[in-house]
């Protein structure tokens, strides 16, 4: 969708069956990785939650901030979502490593045969 500022808003689904752990893993590396490019691009995420805590700590230490002192005043006792973004200790780096290492253990699996290319998405964006 474009809005009226001409921003493009990029819904990102990657059904994936959680029993073959690796292909899950590989999908959440692709959608990390289309993240970190928007965010280089200019973009954020559209929705804050647990899955998306890292790249507030990476790209928006302010807004994270913000939020953290507004959950404070809101609900100091955390009983709401309790220890999700506000107390996450997710680490950007150990998160992106993973993944990074995941979208190589999946290549080497399709090579080797251990498991199926199921659909091949070449991303090249152009500034």
């Amino acid at each position: 969708l474009i809005n009226r500022d001409y921003k493009v808003r990029l819904v990102i689904y990657t059904p994936t069956d959680n029993e073959f752990w690796m292909h899950f893993l590989a999908s959440k590396a692709v959608t990390s990785k289309v993240v970190k490019q928007a965010y280089n691009l200019g973009g954020r995420v559209y929705t804050y939650g647990l899955q998306n805590t890292i790249y507030l700590q990476k790209f928006e230490k302010n807004k994270l901030q913000k939020f953290r002192e507004r959950k404070a005043e809101v609900d100091p006792n955390y009983i709401l979502n309790p220890l999700k973004i506000v107390k996450s200790n997710i680490s950007f780096f150990r998160i992106n490593m993973m993944f990074g290492l995941m979208l190589v253990w999946r290549k080497l699996a399709i090579k080797l045969g251990l498991a199926k290319e199921i659909l091949k998405i070449d991303i090249k964006i152009n500034r």
